[in-house]
């Protein structure tokens, strides 16, 4: 089982960065060393871990979490609405272990409230770049008009008008009481990432990690360098969101501008799916898959160790599912049938 921690970390903290890439939705913890400006982190500052099993040699901070549309990964022979992927890394054997979790749709269209946390900073985010973009046009527009004035004045020789943006507005600007309303709602969109809160899973059982048991396989990146150094755990339960999530991070995806991309769309999609790596052939790759038939959930298999009068230290043996129970738990999962 891979052993996980939450962490103490606030979703809505400064120090974990929040992206809208050209390709993903991002999440970015700080250094396990060091906060984000450098100082030492604090006791209490705890970063999300994940413990591997087969002699990884203890728990690893988590770096990052993506979110993609569609799936990069597909599972018995589907494609899922999105893949949420946690990456860490492992220093000494220089390899990253990726929890991969498919997204799919809630048979109910039940919000996903704990995924919606998270999902609430990137808006934050592309409501500030947006509106840090209406700014800009704004300037450009007031300026054009300011040089506008400026060159009809030293024209007809009636004046000479210094080229003063805040002293001039367009046809497209609003009244001044509707721009300082634009300016408010900017300078709370400033705000509103700087604020902090409760504590983010990134892991969260039962909304996000919704099983213990994975396929694996060692693998590259899905982005350029595409570097040979992953190894992949792709749970076998998606986890469950709504039509409006969806539609969501589509559109944080899909229409996000800022000002560092010049203010045109960042995102590289074609077609309303992410211009991403396509599948790739196995390579002779061995994949393999983790079912009960290899290990318990800790709790159970405590219980059952419990009842015999020992523990999992002294124990003899590992408790694991027969075959009726195996059928049982593959009935619950039909996505997975024939695989």
């Amino acid at each position: 089982e891979i052993r996980i921690k939450p962490g103490q970390f606030p979703l809505e903290s400064s120090r974990i960065q929040k992206q809208i890439t050209g390709s993903q939705l991002r999440l970015v913890y700080p250094d396990p060393q060091f906060e984000a400006d450098g100082s030492t982190l604090s006791p209490d500052s705890k970063l999300p871990l994940a413990d591997f099993p087969h002699g990884w040699g203890g728990n690893m901070e988590a770096l990052r979490v993506d979110v993609k549309i569609p799936s990069e990964h597909w599972l018995n022979g589907k494609e899922y609405a999105a893949e949420y992927q946690i990456y860490h890394l492992h220093h000494k054997r220089k390899k990253a272990p990726v929890i991969s979790i498919m997204v799919d749709l809630h048979p109910s269209d039940k919000l996903n409230e704990h995924f919606q946390l998270a999902l609430n900073e990137w808006q934050k985010l592309w409501e500030k770049d947006y509106l840090e973009c209406e700014l800009r046009k704004r300037k450009e527009r007031r300026v054009t008009a300011g040089l506008f004035e400026a060159v009809k004045g030293w024209v007809d020789g009636s004046r000479d008008i210094p080229v003063q943006e805040q002293e001039y507005s367009t046809w497209l600007d609003e009244p001044p009481s509707e721009d300082a309303k634009f300016r408010r709602n900017l300078r709370a969109a400033r705000k509103a990432q700087e604020e902090s809160g409760d504590f983010w899973d990134p892991y969260k059982k039962d909304e996000i990690m919704r099983s213990i048991h994975f396929f694996g396989y060692a693998g590259s990146l899905t982005e350029p360098p595409c570097t040979e150094f992953l190894e992949w755990r792709i749970l076998d339960t998606p986890m469950l969101i709504s039509r409006q999530q969806l539609f969501q991070m589509k559109t944080l995806l899909f229409r996000h501008r800022s000002v560092e991309t010049g203010c045109r769309i960042s995102s590289n999609h074609y077609m309303g799916s992410v211009a991403r790596r396509p599948l790739q052939p196995l390579n002779r790759r061995k994949v393999y898959r983790c079912t009960c038939r290899d290990f318990l959930a800790d709790q159970m298999r405590d219980e059952i160790l419990a009842l015999e009068g020992t523990t999992a230290d002294n124990a003899t043996y590992t408790p694991k599912c027969n075959r009726r129970e195996f059928r049982q738990s593959e009935a619950t999962k039909p996505w997975l049938s024939g695989a």
